[in-house]
């Protein structure tokens, strides 16, 4: 079985005092175009990996335990590592979708549900994608409904910024980030994405800039852009002209800028 998993962006994201190994935090999110592709096919026992993240051979493991088979993971990379798209989260939502499809199971059973919470905490969003709120650590899941596509300057960067060292920054922030109204957020999404655009945040944003200059220069270009996730990436909310020629500016100064559009699901069934 081969499937499609798509990235994910923040459009906010606020973070709250730890609690225990965990921040809380409070983000609505979104799926968009830019994708993996991962196919899982069955075998009596073990886990044969190409390319796999390690969520994915977690819940490869709880999942083929639970269900007394094995299997073999091939996965072709679209979405970059280490840039706050989710990455990792979606290829564990694939693994878990195709497993529980080839074993004729349920693929939101609790089951997988519960697999795919121990392989990490935004994985069960991953699974369902398309326009969400979630909150505690990112495992409360709520969808969201509305009818307008949102279109998307999304930029990357070769530099790579480690979650757990930007949480740690955000910790030792002397004065926090303001938090983004989230109730005001959704309300405005009814409305469509560029009314809720100039609401956007991300709490450790600030944080991230802290820890690293490499986005500086690009910054200067699109100060309106938004960090998704821990980073690396930042994203613009805006039309599609606007997004097109934005995206051939930020490429002519040597930026990996691309257009990026929403979509409503997480897994994509390819074959």
């Amino acid at each position: 079985m081969k499937v499609k998993c798509f990235a994910k962006l923040n459009l906010t994201l606020n973070v709250f005092e730890k609690r225990g190994q965990f921040h809380p935090i409070d983000s609505i999110v979104t799926s968009i175009d830019i994708f993996d592709e991962v196919e899982v096919s069955l075998c009596k026992s073990g886990v044969r990996a190409d390319g796999a993240a390690e969520a994915a051979l977690s819940v490869a493991d709880t999942l083929c335990g639970q269900y007394g088979c094995g299997c073999n993971i091939a996965v072709k990379s679209g979405i970059p590592l280490g840039a706050g798209l989710g990455g990792s989260s979606a290829q564990a939502a694939a693994v878990a979708y195709c497993l529980a499809s080839l074993n004729g199971k349920s693929v939101f059973d609790q089951q997988v549900k519960a697999a795919c919470a121990l392989s990490g905490s935004d994985v069960n969003y991953m699974l369902l994608g398309g326009l969400c709120r979630i909150t505690g650590k990112g495992d409360e899941v709520k969808q969201l409904h509305v009818d307008d596509v949102g279109c998307f300057v999304l930029t990357t960067f070769s530099q790579k910024l480690l979650s757990g060292r930007v949480y740690a920054a955000w910790d030792e922030l002397a004065q926090k980030p303001p938090i983004a109204d989230n109730d005001a957020v959704e309300r405005a999404l009814r409305r469509g994405y560029l009314d809720a655009a100039p609401l956007f945040s991300n709490c450790l944003q600030a944080a991230a800039e802290s820890l690293s200059r490499y986005a500086d220069g690009f910054r200067s270009i699109s100060p309106r852009s938004v960090m998704t996730g821990s980073g690396s990436a930042y994203y613009l909310c805006c039309g599609e002209a606007e997004a097109e020629k934005l995206a051939r500016e930020l490429r002519s100064c040597g930026f990996d800028s691309t257009v990026c559009r929403t979509v409503s699901q997480g897994i994509e069934v390819i074959s």
